[in-house]
């Protein structure tokens, strides 16, 4: 009779720990953690490189509508993109805070509508000093002063 006893204490044990119960009825602490709909997580921004960087705004100025201002920096020192009509190229230096934008070579398609805006973008380009990327914002200016370009990653 004991041996029946014994039996059924170790059975009554094993089906309450494959059941996943405790002594108390409960669950075991291997659950894992479910999301919670509709709950937002906050997505790191975009790094420098790699993302098309379209222009949002030129010295405080939105920029033209329908008129695509890009760039796009590389992790081999450069940076190209579109001016608006022509494509450009040239090298970027980054660190930390801090980007060197050299000397720029594009094309040289004459566009009557967008060459005021683009003379201005590649000006403001290569002078800049300091960049910072906030959301999917990146912001380019001198070291002191107003920020000159403001992008945003496509």
């Amino acid at each position: 009779m004991r041996y029946a006893s014994v039996v059924s204490v170790l059975l009554a044990t094993s089906l309450t720990a494959a059941c996943g119960m405790g002594g108390s009825g409960a669950a075991s602490s291997g659950a894992t953690a479910v999301e919670t709909p509709g709950a937002k997580s906050n997505p790191a921004p975009p790094p420098l490189v790699g993302p098309v960087w379209r222009l949002a705004s030129l010295e405080g100025r939105p920029a033209l509508t329908g008129v695509a201002v890009t760039a796009v920096f590389t992790d081999k020192e450069g940076i190209s993109g579109s001016a608006g009509c022509n494509r450009y190229q040239g090298s970027a230096r980054v660190s930390a805070d801090r980007v060197t934008v050299g000397a720029l070579a594009s094309t040289r398609m004459f566009c009557a509508d967008t060459s005021d805006q683009e003379d201005a973008y590649l000006r403001a380009l290569a002078s800049a000093e300091v960049y910072r990327i906030t959301g999917t914002d990146l912001v380019l200016g001198p070291a002191q002063g107003p920020p000159t370009l403001v992008f945003r990653a496509e």
